[in-house]
């Protein structure tokens, strides 16, 4: 029942937003969508008045972009007619497959070169954070959501991914 309450809250939060934009002008000239506004509209109701609502409604929220990622991704070719062919189609996305690689693979470079040379030895940062800069950009925010347990160390509690803070490095 919290997961239908979380998800209700959201939609409402997406009405919101939709109703906002509809609205203020301003918020349609800067071309701000719905989602965004709503979710300007909940984490402000969150901190104002946060106690007072039930928790039931967002507890569940920090567990949605490991789900809904794999929704984005299962509809991303819905409607798209065939291209006539495998040649066609190849030489259609040869190009665009051909630069997504040299992006993806000059992002691990750069941010694990990073960590093997500068953050690793200064500040202490574990290797793994090399990967993040290419997940983050390629990948985008919800797909770094959806693979936060990968980066937790393995003695971490379930309850980690919500209340893990950096801690400053040890001198």
């Amino acid at each position: 029942m919290t997961a239908v309450m979380a998800f209700c809250g959201i939609c409402l939060l997406l009405v919101v937003g939709k109703i906002l934009r509809t609205f203020i002008p301003i918020l349609q000239r800067l071309y701000l969508p719905a989602s965004v506004i709503g979710g300007l509209v909940g984490l402000l109701l969150i901190n104002l008045i946060g106690t007072e609502v039930s928790s039931a409604w967002y507890s569940s929220w920090s567990s949605f972009p490991g789900f809904l990622i794999n929704v984005v991704f299962a509809s991303l070719f819905l409607g798209v007619e065939s291209t006539g062919g495998i040649r066609k189609a190849w030489h259609l996305a040869a190009p665009q497959l051909c630069f997504g690689q040299i992006i993806a693979w000059g992002q691990y470079a750069v941010g694990l070169g990073m960590v093997v040379l500068v953050l690793g030895p200064v500040f202490n940062v574990p290797a793994v954070f090399g990967n993040l800069l290419e997940i983050g950009f390629e990948g985008g925010h919800g797909t770094v959501g959806g693979l936060a347990d990968t980066f937790l160390p393995s003695s971490a509690g379930p309850k980690a991914r919500t209340s893990a803070i950096p801690s400053p490095p040890s001198a």
